[in-house]
This record gives C-alpha cells, sequence and structure tokens, in this order.
C-alpha cells in the first residue's frame, strides 16, 4: 500500500487542476466546490449514522465535550426517557435511511462530475430518489408533534449531528444553484438536495423523540 501511494505521488504532480471524465478542472471551480462539499456532507451523515448506533465519537479530532469539567461520556442522560410506542418502527430505522442518504450521495456525486452532454448512461438522481425522500418526509411528519415555533439546533447529541448535516446540505444547495447558473446540471439533483436538507431536519426532530429530548423552542 505504500508503495502504490508513493507511486501516484509520483505520477500524479500537484498542481491546480483535476481531472474530470477526462477533463482538466480547476480545483477551485464551482463544479469542484458541489462534490467536494456532497463529500463533506457525506462524512458527517456517516457520523449521524454512528451517534444513531449509540457509539461514542472517539477521534482524536473531535475530544470529548467537557460541560462544567465533566466529560460529555458522564453527563447525566436526560430525565425524560423515549415515550414508549412512539411510532417509530424499529430503533434501526433512522441509521437505515441516513446509509440509503450516504448511497445517494455518492450518486449525486458522481452525477455533478459526470458532464450532462455525456451521451454514455451513467446512473443518476432520478425523480424515484427525490419521491423516496418526500415519503420519508411525510410518514416522519405524520409522527411528530407539528411546530408551531422556530426550534434551537440540538437536543440529543444524534439531533445536534443531523442539524449539522441540515445545514451543510443547505451550503450544498446553494453552490449547485451557483453551478446551475453556468453550467447544465441534471434539476433532480438540486430536488433532491432541496429536500434532503428538509429530511434531515424531520430526521432530527424524530431522533430527539426516541431519545425523549425536548425540542427547544426560539422564543
Amino acid at each position: 500500500m505504500l508503495f502504490v501511494c508513493i507511486a501516484i505521488m509520483k505520477i500524479f504532480q500537484d498542481n491546480e487542476e483535476t481531472s474530470l471524465y477526462g477533463r482538466r478542472t480547476r480545483k477551485d471551480s464551482v463544479r469542484i466546490g458541489v462534490i467536494g462539499t456532497l463529500d463533506e456532507l457525506n462524512s458527517f451523515v456517516g457520523l449521524a449514522v454512528s451517534r444513531s448506533d449509540g457509539g461514542e465519537i472517539t477521534s482524536s479530532i473531535i475530544p470529548p465535550t467537557k460541560v462544567g469539567g465533566l466529560s460529555d461520556d458522564v453527563i447525566p442522560s436526560s430525565p425524560h426517557p423515549p415515550p414508549k410506542g412512539n411510532g417509530f418502527r424499529s430503533e434501526d430505522e433512522i441509521k437505515n435511511i441516513l446509509k440509503e442518504v450516504q448511497r445517494d450521495l455518492f450518486v449525486a456525486g458522481a452525477d455533478v462530475a459526470t458532464p450532462f452532454d455525456i451521451t454514455e448512461k451513467h446512473q443518476r438522481i432520478s425523480h424515484d430518489d427525490v419521491k423516496r425522500l418526500e415519503d420519508h418526509i411525510s410518514r416522519l411528519e405524520n409522527e411528530l408533534e407539528p411546530l408551531n415555533r422556530f426550534i434551537l439546533p440540538g437536543g440529543s447529541r444524534e439531533a445536534a449531528v443531523l442539524h449539522i448535516c441540515r445545514t451543510i446540505c443547505r451550503r450544498a444547495e446553494r453552490s449547485i444553484v451557483a453551478l446551475k447558473a453556468h453550467e447544465e446540471l441534471n434539476n433532480y439533483v438540486f430536488v433532491y438536495i432541496n429536500r434532503l436538507s428538509d429530511l434531515f431536519f424531520v430526521l432530527a426532530r424524530a431522533a430527539n423523540k426516541r431519545k425523549g429530548a425536548k425540542d427547544e423552542e426560539w422564543l
């Protein structure tokens, strides 16, 4: 593996361009920016998956948070236990949805990387992918109390990570809009990312309900 890495570094010298479908593209181009943001989003979705497993964040990059001198692994759990019969089909539901999203984000990144004028058949984000997100949103919303006010991002740690995913997703959406202003792009990528941020919001609320954490209203 080390030999392969060395060989790659010798063959591909550092420069300001990269290759997309055989075409040289500047690394600071809007298209590369979109792909990078989708990759960043996918990484945080992976973190959300690890939180949905109940696992702890052990990376040295993200040390345990301290509140009032206490490490987060000794902070008392919520005094409000998750209600029984909360409507969720299984404890793995959120995790399964997020893993599904991760696979879609890989397709979305490849979609953006592949010029729209390429005639060869490639897997792209489609209406079916968007519809699947909308079905998840509708079903989960039916299991949650309606909101009358804005809520603060947070609650359980799982929900907090999902809110981070939501904000990165919004940034990805803005960068896609900038790309669409200058280059042709599969519009379903834009629609999917738009719906995905809504899904993250609903999933964050669902995670709080599962954990027995209350959504804190802004005012």
